[in-house]
């Protein structure tokens, strides 16, 4: 039995022999390689324990490290998930009446504007607001279109405005005012987190009226959502809208003063806009059936969110029959003229199919900058630095 004992310790301590001879060779062996290649100094070569150490803890920490960057590096903003160029879709939001104090979105506007508790509609009529106009929550990724039409109304009388070759408008604030709450509107509610951008439209190139201090100029502009904020831009007065991509269409300021005369008599701009308001709201109030939050209060307020259509259709029908322009106001003598200055966009600007495809370019241009760019970069970097932390031969361990 003793001799049994003994055979059987010495074949253990062979196969023990053998397999410290066989792990020295390959420590020698990856010692030589990393010497070779100038990391003699590397801490994995002072021990099995720091080796471990260095490939599985250090290795791993220093990985995820550089990952946390890259990741915080491309995508500085919360993403819900990676969209496609398919899921993208083009909202156009229905156009702003100019010319009165009756806008299409008076009703956001009242809730920003904070004037009578009463008329403040809740967030569920939001909610209905923008899903009537296709803007899901959580559904798409959605391009807003706030669009606006400047038709040159022709005015009978001493209504008429000098007709200038695109058309002149008097001093309002009415139009660039409800252009930038528009562009506010879309991300004050939750509803609007999937917003990638937006783009405000003056359709037909009409000249507009004056709102900006002088040394300013209105721009026709796509504008990007970051962040979920808007940011301040000094063109729009008290407005917050986002910072522009890229300017699209620039108006050219021209002012002409004329003077009173029997022959061709003018009044002063807040003349002329007391006329026009009183007149507008003459007419509003034979036909809507009741008030809206920025109209005068000859009627009672419109109280739900059935009303606010109906008081909307009202009003749209008011502008297509053209009564809207049935005022006897004298025409004002300070006229304010933007001209555009960029006729290859003119020409764009009139041919709506043309227009569509390129909202849509630019809608993939910031999907594209936004999820697709980052990816393919990320995906670069993180093979790079796989193959810098993990180049090393483990199975050779």
């Amino acid at each position: 039995m003793a001799s049994v004992t003994i055979r059987r310790r010495t074949q253990r301590g062979l196969q023990q022999q053998k397999f410290f001879i066989r792990r020295n060779k390959r420590i020698k062996t990856l010692s030589f390689r990393l010497q070779h290649n100038g990391f003699e100094k590397l801490p994995i070569l002072k021990g099995n324990r720091k080796k471990m150490l260095f490939l599985f803890v250090i290795c791993p920490v220093l990985f995820i490290l550089q990952l946390q960057m890259l990741v915080n590096r491309y995508y500085s903003y919360p993403v819900s998930t990676f969209v496609s160029i398919k899921d993208v879709k083009v909202t156009y939001l229905p156009s702003i009446s100019i010319c009165n104090n009756n806008y299409r979105f008076v009703a956001m506007i009242e809730r920003l504007m904070e004037t009578n508790a009463t008329d403040t509609l809740t967030e569920s009529d939001v909610t209905n607001f923008w899903t009537s106009y296709g803007v899901q929550k959580n559904l798409l990724y959605t391009f807003i279109v706030c669009e606006t039409y400047l038709q040159h109304h022709k005015l009978k009388d001493n209504c008429s405005l000098d007709d200038y070759s695109s058309g002149v408008y008097t001093n309002d604030t009415v139009f660039f005012s409800d252009l930038g709450q528009c562009v506010d509107m879309t991300l004050k509610y939750p509803v609007h987190q999937n917003i990638l951008g937006f783009a405000i439209v003056i359709n037909r190139h009409e000249l507009i009226e004056q709102f900006f201090p002088i040394d300013e100029e209105p721009y026709y502009a796509i504008y990007a959502h970051e962040n979920g904020m808007l940011y301040e831009h000094e063109i729009y007065v008290n407005t917050r809208i986002a910072q522009y991509v890229e300017y699209w269409v620039k108006f050219e300021k021209k002012e002409y003063i004329h003077k009173n005369s029997p022959l061709k008599p003018c009044q002063s701009v807040e003349g002329f806009r007391e006329c026009w308001s009183k007149c507008v709201a003459m007419q509003i109030q034979a036909t809507a059936p009741c008030r809206l939050p920025s109209s005068t209060a000859s009627l009672p307020s419109c109280k739900s969110w059935r009303d606010v259509y109906k008081a909307h259709e009202a009003i749209d029908m008011l502008h297509s029959t053209g009564r809207i322009n049935n005022c006897s106001c004298i025409k004002p003598c300070d006229v304010i003229e933007y001209k555009v200055n960029n006729l290859e966009l003119m020409s764009m600007e009139n041919n709506y199919s043309q227009f569509s495809v390129e909202i849509l370019r630019l809608a993939h241009e910031v999907i594209e900058e936004t999820f697709l760019y980052p990816t393919s970069h990320l995906i670069k970097d993180l093979s790079s630095i796989t193959g810098f932390y993990w180049a090393f031969p483990l199975k050779r361990f």
